[in-house]
Formats: C-alpha cells, sequence, structure tokens
C-alpha cells in the first residue's frame, strides 16, 4: 500500500526514538495523519472501521496492532487465530509455534532487525516516575490480589527517603 507505507515507517520510527503508543497516536493526530479505517472509507466506502469527525483521530490499540504486526517485514503469517469449536463465535489466538510463517513473502515495509528492535523495546515497558528515574522495580511489580501496576510512592523527611509501592 503506497499511501500507508510511509506512515507505518514513521510509526516504527517513532517507537525507536522511545515513544509509546499513546504518545504516537497523539502526534499523528496532531500531524492530522488519517487513520487505517479512513483510508478504508476512502478506497471500499466500507464503514466498518470509519467514524465520521474522527478520521484523523488515532487510537492507541490501532499503534499498538501496527507495531506488532509482522506481516510488514515481508512475511505472510498463517493461523494466528484460531476457533475452539464451531458453536463459539470468537477467535483465540494461536502461540507461535502453531503459526506458520512464510519469510520473503512480499516486499517489506520494515526491515526484519528494525521489527526485533521494536519488539524488545515493548517488552521493556520501563516508563519514568514522577521523580524522572526508572524505579528499579517498573514494570515487573503488580498486585498478588488484582493484577494491576504497582507504582512507587516517595516519603522524604530531613534525616531520611523511603520508596513505598
Amino acid at each position: 500500500d503506497e499511501e500507508a507505507a510511509p506512515v507505518v515507517k514513521q510509526i516504527y520510527n517513532f517507537c525507536l526514538a522511545g515513544n509509546g503508543p499513546t504518545k504516537i497516536a497523539r502526534m499523528l493526530t496532531e500531524q492530522q495523519i488519517p487513520t487505517p479505517g479512513t483510508l478504508e472509507y476512502r478506497r471500499t466506502g466500507s464503514t466498518r472501521r470509519y467514524h465520521p469527525g474522527y478520521e484523523c483521530k488515532w487510537a492507541t490499540n490501532t499503534v499498538v496492532h501496527i507495531l506488532e504486526n509482522r506481516e510488514y517485514t515481508g512475511c505472510l503469517v498463517n493461523f494466528k487465530t484460531e476457533k475452539l469449536s464451531y458453536k463459539v463465535k470468537h477467535s483465540v489466538e494461536n502461540p507461535l509455534e502453531k503459526q506458520v510463517i512464510f519469510e520473503n513473502h512480499h516486499e517489506p515495509i520494515i526491515d526484519t532487525q528494525t521489527w526485533e528492535r521494536v519488539q524488545e523495546l515493548r517488552k521493556q515497558r520501563k516508563r519514568p516516575n514522577r521523580y524522572d528515574e526508572v524505579g528499579l522495580f517498573s514494570g515487573i511489580l503488580f498486585c498478588a490480589d488484582c493484577g494491576s501496576v504497582m507504582y512507587q510512592q516517595r516519603y522524604q523527611t530531613d534525616k531520611r527517603k523511603q520508596d513505598c509501592y
């Protein structure tokens, strides 16, 4: 897709520069770049992913999907999902072992090294806290009861400072 390829490259470059999906979505919205749903609507008339009035409003999950899509490296990935039964309507994602990947199937937009580097950066997900430090347990510490992220709090007096979560 000649029209969308530069946008995909731009998204990967933003991610390599250290920006997260939410910030990338905000940057694309500010630049008034049309979303994939808007491009689909302009080409085919399909309103499946088109939202009138929000033609250039990027969602974070759209950026995440683009960053995790292996097809941009020129691969064809089959058997990504499967249905548990013909009675069940929703699909379940297959593990990587069950997927079939055909390398060099089509012309790549992103080279393999860039894609792998972005995947490494996405796995880290360590963000600086309000003190502009990356916490020791950033991306590791979650609540045992509900599974929510635990945030660093700092209590400071004249004599000492103490970090809590």
